[in-house]
């Protein structure tokens, strides 16, 4: 692939990672699920300890079933709108940095607005 090639594909699989968590939440997990399959490799390692609760996660497995069997139980609605993204390609690794705007209602909280998430997406 070219870099711009290469740098296309990455904004793809970074857009239905949002795509695919978002629908999850809406539709239930079913197939949704192994969409995350398409957008996430085996040896995926998820940090997400900043926030206050939630796990570091390491291999598909973990992180496939952290979004299909605890996601949907405590999130009725979700959107993912990511930002500014710097993408550095050298051979076969890349890196990216994204900015994350999301909005989320919680099952606990239907009648509430949507609260608002801003954060920084590190990749390799």
């Amino acid at each position: 692939m070219t870099e711009a090639a290469d740098h296309a594909a990455i904004h793809r699989v970074k857009y239905k990672y949002g795509q695919v968590i978002d629908r999850l939440v809406r539709e239930g997990p079913g197939a949704v699920a192994d969409e995350l399959r398409d957008v996430f490799t085996d040896d995926i390692s998820l940090d997400l300890r900043e926030i206050e609760g939630m796990p570091h996660m390491r291999g598909i497995e973990e992180v496939v079933a952290y979004f299909r069997d605890g996601m949907p139980v405590f999130v009725e609605w979700m959107w993912h709108a990511f930002y500014n993204p710097i993408i550095d390609i050298s051979g076969d690794t890349a890196t990216g940095e994204w900015l994350l705007l999301a909005f989320s209602r919680g099952k606990d909280a239907l009648d509430a607005p949507p609260a608002g998430s801003m954060g920084r997406y590190l990749e390799r």
